[in-house]
């Protein structure tokens, strides 16, 4: 079965020039070199009200899931799920730089966990806890290949619709 991410990997720019917010999309600090290093992933599913912090490598990692409880266009308000503490969370989203991986940087503050900056593609929209396992899927297949720079070149096949 098809899900949306996979359906919008393969359609790729279509959205070229939508902005995207802290919702839905999936948002990552970096594309590992080895599968030995790690890379911090974020990511909240609006309509089931959940996200989920996670750092991995291929041989080790970790995640908390927590709860969305608000959102709007500068904070979200989160319950994490093994602690029930609650955080808000600043955040912005702008069109990434010549210099930044992606096509949107996630700059955030006040979060119990990872790093402040987080990068995203306009094609990593998330619609479900599903699509974001797809995604965790896709990302380790493209590092385990030595694919995973190449996500970010514009140039690369899973950016154009052939």
């Amino acid at each position: 079965m098809q899900t949306n991410l996979t359906r919008n990997i393969a359609t790729s720019m279509q959205k070229h020039g939508h902005s995207v917010g802290i919702e839905n999309q999936l948002w990552i600090d970096r594309i590992p070199d080895t599968e030995k290093d790690k890379m911090n992933l974020f990511a909240i599913i609006k309509a089931e009200k959940i996200g989920v912090y996670q750092a991995a490598s291929e041989f080790e990692g970790d995640y908390s899931i927590f709860f969305l409880e608000s959102l709007d266009d500068k904070t979200v308000s989160i319950k994490m799920g093994q602690t029930d503490k609650k955080h808000k969370i600043s955040y912005k989203v702008r069109p990434t730089t010549g210099k930044e991986l992606g096509d949107f940087a996630l700059e955030v503050s006040g979060h119990p966990r990872g790093p402040k900056s987080y990068f995203t593609l306009n094609e990593w929209e998330l619609g479900s806890s599903q699509d974001l396992e797809v995604a965790i899927e896709f990302l380790d297949a493209a590092v385990k290949t030595g694919l995973g720079n190449q996500l970010f070149d514009k140039t690369c096949p899973l950016h154009h619709n052939n």
